[in-house]
C-alpha cells in the first residue's frame, strides 16, 4: 500500500469510529434531516432521475429520502455491486431491495430495461447522483469505502458528475485527503 493509500486507511477507521459511536436513535433524526435538506435543493426539484444508495450500517439512513423521491414521482436507481462495477437500476419501492454486496440492500436482479446506463442521453439529461462518503476535505474531496466503485462509474459521466452531491456530519470533514489520479470528488458537499 502506498502512502496515499495508508494515510486514506487511516482517516476511513478514524471518521467510521466515531460514526459507529451514533445511536439507532440519532441516525434516524439524521436520516430526517437528510431528506429535508436534500428534497428543499435546486438539484433536486430540477431532476427527474435521482441515483441514490441505500443506506447501510452507520451510513446517513437514505431510505427516507428515497421513499419521499418515489412520492414525487422521481424514477429513482440504487446501484447493485456485479464484480468490481456498479449497474444501477430502477427501483418502485424499497419492497425491490435484496441483501447484496457486504450485505448492503441493492435492486434485485431485474430486467435490463431498468438500468440506468440503458437510458438514451435525453432520458439522462435531468439526473443527480447522491454519493456516499467516509470523510470529506475542504477542498471537496472524498473518502469511502476503497473499492473505486463511484469513481468508475463517473469516470465516463462528466455531465453527471457535475450534478453530484454529498452529505456528510462534522466530523466527516478533515483537513486533507490525499488525491490519487482516478479519485473524483461530488460537486458539492453539505454538511448536516
Amino acid at each position: 500500500m502506498n502512502d496515499s493509500g495508508l494515510i486514506k486507511k487511516n482517516i476511513r477507521a478514524e471518521v467510521l469510529k466515531k460514526r459507529n459511536l451514533l445511536s439507532p436513535r440519532e441516525l434516524v433524526l439524521i436520516g430526517e434531516r437528510l431528506c429535508t435538506s436534500l428534497t428543499a435543493e435546486d438539484l433536486y426539484f430540477d431532476s427527474e432521475l435521482v441515483l441514490a444508495y441505500a443506506s447501510y450500517g452507520t451510513e446517513i439512513p437514505t431510505n427516507k429520502f428515497i421513499e419521499q423521491a418515489l412520492c414525487d414521482g422521481k424514477q429513482v436507481f440504487l446501484p447493485k455491486v456485479i464484480g468490481k462495477e456498479m449497474i444501477f437500476y430502477r427501483i418502485n419501492s424499497m419492497n425491490d431491495l435484496v441483501n447484496g454486496y457486504k450485505g448492503i440492500p441493492e435492486p434485485q436482479c431485474l430486467s435490463s430495461s431498468f438500468q440506468y446506463h440503458k437510458l438514451n442521453d435525453s432520458e439522462k439529461m435531468k439526473s443527480m447522483i447522491l454519493m456516499p462518503g467516509v470523510a470529506f476535505d475542504i477542498n471537496g474531496n472524498r473518502i469511502g469505502y476503497g473499492g473505486g466503485f463511484y469513481d468508475r462509474f463517473l469516470a465516463d459521466k462528466p455531465v453527471l458528475l457535475k450534478r453530484s452531491i454529498a452529505y456528510g456530519l462534522s466530523f466527516q470533514q478533515v483537513e486533507e485527503i490525499p488525491v490519487d489520479e482516478f479519485d473524483l470528488k461530488p460537486s458539492r458537499i453539505v454538511f448536516i
